[in-house]
């Protein structure tokens, strides 16, 4: 189907540096008049699963792999 996507990145403040949302207010505004509603929602849920993630860690089948995408 046809899913809106919400998508954050946070700093380790919790602050929301980038996003992006298939949002009427978003598509206008993009982040000059700060995030919209959905933005920080996922916020909010997310939190508890940020909360005890070191940034530098990587997990998961990515770690596995080299990084060719940073030669």
């Amino acid at each position: 189907g046809d899913v809106e996507r919400t998508e954050i990145v946070v700093k380790d403040t919790g602050q929301i540096i980038f996003g992006k949302c298939a949002c009427e207010f978003f598509q206008e505004n993009l982040l000059n008049q700060g995030p919209c509603a959905h933005m920080i929602a996922l916020s909010r849920v997310s939190e508890p699963l940020r909360r005890d993630l070191p940034t530098t860690t990587i997990t998961g089948p990515k770690a596995a792999q080299p990084a060719r995408e940073a030669l």
